[in-house]
């Protein structure tokens, strides 16, 4: 582990950022320019926080190696997660996983430039061109552009507490369309996605804990009720499954429903 030693703050009124937090790494110096008192000695309190922790340093940066782990970003991890389940997936599990983890990787991009890009074209492209191990061979100038913009966008791990979860959770909840709730099942999967990356973070020093783990909420439900009155018994569609198949061949669709229609009353 690198020997660190961790000096007060420093001022320089002729530099533009005149507060200077400054300390060494196995005999380097480091230095890190603020606009305020207060920004400094927030960071300052940061590096000394880390030391007391046992954390390690790098000595090329400075900083603390999980630090610059957690400077990582989503889209990356979720790409590096799913290439090392890839193997062990059945082709069934590889379309769902890429799929669902797509949609969080979309909720997971910069507001910034976002409505300039097709909801719709840039899932394709997160799914198919950076997450799946079967890439397409040619790829549109479009396609490059939107990729661009994705690993551009995409917010850093460390971007990542409670109140970005709780966000993408609640949106992740939503259909575009018509804005009401998504099926049960949907909602789990893309959970399940969610979690299943920052875990992956988590076991490999990205992040110091898996914040979604932290997070309780009560996902909204479609509130439209089923008049049970309304569905069949599985008696009543065996019923009508007989009938129909001892229909005529020979008879036209809207006399078949016409029959299907008394059979249903």
């Amino acid at each position: 582990m690198n020997k660190v030693a961790i000096f007060g703050l420093g001022y320089n009124e002729k530099r533009p950022k005149p507060y200077l937090v400054k300390w060494k790494v196995s005999g380097r110096h480091k230095t890190r320019a603020f606009r305020t008192k207060l920004e400094a000695q927030k960071f300052h309190r940061r590096l000394q926080r880390a030391l007391e922790d046992g954390l390690d340093f790098s000595s090329s940066t400075g900083l603390p190696v999980s630090w610059t782990k957690s400077l990582t970003s989503f889209v990356s991890c979720a790409e590096e997660f799913i290439a090392m389940k890839w193997g062990t997936l059945s082709p069934r599990s590889r379309e769902s996983l890429t799929n669902n983890t797509a949609v969080v990787v979309h909720e997971l991009l910069r507001e910034r430039g976002k409505n300039k890009y097709n909801r719709t074209d840039v899932i394709r492209v997160i799914r198919q061109d950076i997450l799946s191990l079967n890439k397409p061979v040619i790829t549109t100038e479009l396609e490059e552009e939107n990729k661009h913009f994705i690993y551009k966008s995409s917010v850093k791990l460390n971007e990542i507490d409670t109140t970005t979860i709780s966000i993408t959770l609640t949106n992740l909840n939503v259909l575009q369309h018509n804005k009401k709730p998504v099926a049960t099942d949907t909602y789990r999967l893309r959970k399940q996605a969610y979690g299943q990356v920052l875990d992956h973070d988590y076991r490999n020093q990205y992040i110091s804990e898996n914040p979604m783990n932290r997070v309780k909420m009560a996902r909204e439900v479609d509130s439209t009720e089923i008049d049970p009155k309304t569905v069949l018994t599985p008696e009543r569609c065996r019923e009508i499954t007989i009938a129909v198949s001892n229909l005529s061949g020979n008879k036209s669709v809207q006399e078949m429903l016409k029959q299907l229609a008394k059979l249903y009353r």
